[in-house]
């Protein structure tokens, strides 16, 4: 079987788009009003409302039917199941994290939109899957612990801001470098942006939850667990149309953090990928407290578009934060902070930046800074 396509219709109801919209397995271009969701209007019409647990059971009913037909052969005398890979040998597919080891850098791990988790040990070369078993292979984002390098955590559901995101399932921990998994809960936040770990305390965990890609959920926001992840509660919650997307903490005073916030809301007809509550939100008091940094030059949402927004800490220097800011289509600029969110330098004030994300800047609203040269960012 090449492949499969499983939908669940929630609402008996038709929403009713005020035009005559033709589904067909074809090719062809959608309607001019809706171009950007004509895939998501083709995959759950007519009701436009697609079940999101959908994906999920019908992996966990492959696994079982795998399990059960090994034992069944088994049993049978006549060996296990041998899968040999038959390709296609041309799909790619987001790598949407790495992660070094910070104990060993040639091992590395690659986090797959839709593919799962692959490990290597050798810098690169090669690579050998390690989240296959998983019920859920939407991955959101990787941590790895920084005292204990065999402690790695797995958010699941791409952040990416797509019509054609899979929901993830919540978080999965692993304590033997990725052999074993175990699953965390949080399942209702469909996609995890960002997991943080404090350096000095590896219980405390941070987590942003984008939420759900096409309907209102109240699971979006900051969570904050004490116990490595067994529970987790509320650290920061604006409303269940604005989650958070990515998220550092300062090594040197853990109490210190910056999340982005980001409004995001897609519909069959009508969509934005940004709005008013968009924003940096900061704490230094371990996330019992956060407020929105605001100061010019810092992009004001209620005057100009503000959309996703990545976040980089130096790590020599955490003082020093840039942050990237997205308008829902393009990049606006990129900001330089040296006194942890006080105030901002506008450091591409040419806007070089405007000609590289193809308007497609809620797949590439990242920055990263060098780890002992703070001028050398990369975006």
């Amino acid at each position: 079987v090449a492949g499969f396509s499983i939908f669940n219709f929630l609402d008996q109801n038709p929403v009713n788009l005020n035009t005559e919209v033709s589904i067909s397995a074809s090719n062809e271009s959608g309607p001019d009003q809706r171009p950007y969701e004509w895939d998501y209007i083709k995959k759950t019409y007519p009701y436009y409302n697609a079940d999101p647990d959908v994906y999920i059971r019908a992996l966990e009913q492959a696994n079982q039917l795998k399990k059960e037909t090994i034992t069944n052969r088994l049993s049978r005398g006549m060996g296990g199941v041998q899968w040999e890979f038959a390709g296609p040998t041309n799909v790619g597919g987001r790598v949407v994290d790495l992660e070094f080891d910070p104990n060993n850098p040639s091992i590395i791990y690659a986090g797959f939109s839709t593919g799962g988790i692959f490990k290597s040990f050798d810098s690169g070369n090669t690579w050998l899957p390690i989240f296959d078993e998983q019920a859920v292979l939407t991955v959101g984002d990787v941590a790895i612990d920084p005292n204990n390098s065999n402690i790695i955590y797995v958010g699941t559901g791409e952040a990416n801001g797509g019509h054609n995101n899979f929901p993830g399932a919540g978080v999965l921990k692993s304590t033997d470098a990725g052999s074993t998994w175990n699953f965390l809960g949080l399942a209702g936040t469909t996609s995890i942006g960002r997991i943080v770990i404090n350096p000095q305390n590896s219980n405390i965990l941070y987590l942003a939850s984008v939420g759900s890609y096409f309907a209102p959920n109240k699971e979006r926001g900051i969570y904050k667990s004490t116990d490595a992840g067994l529970t987790w509660d509320y650290s920061l919650f604006i409303s269940d149309t604005t989650g958070f997307v990515d998220l550092i903490i300062d090594p040197n005073n853990p109490e210190r953090l910056m999340a982005t916030a980001w409004e995001r809301v897609r519909r069959p007809n009508a969509s934005h990928l940004f709005g008013p509550s968009s924003g940096i939100y900061k704490t230094t008091n371990g996330g019992n407290n956060w407020y929105k940094l605001t100061s010019a030059p810092l992009p004001n949402p209620n005057v100009t578009n503000v959309g996703r927004i990545g976040l980089a800490i130096h790590k020599n220097n955490p003082d020093i934060v840039y942050a990237l800011f997205t308008d829902g289509l393009s990049i606006i600029s990129l900001y330089r902070s040296n006194d942890f969110g006080t105030s901002w330098t506008d450091v591409d004030s040419d806007r070089e930046l405007r000609s590289g994300d193809g308007t497609f800047s809620w797949y590439f609203g990242q920055v990263r800074v060098h780890p002992t040269n703070p001028n050398i960012v990369y975006v």
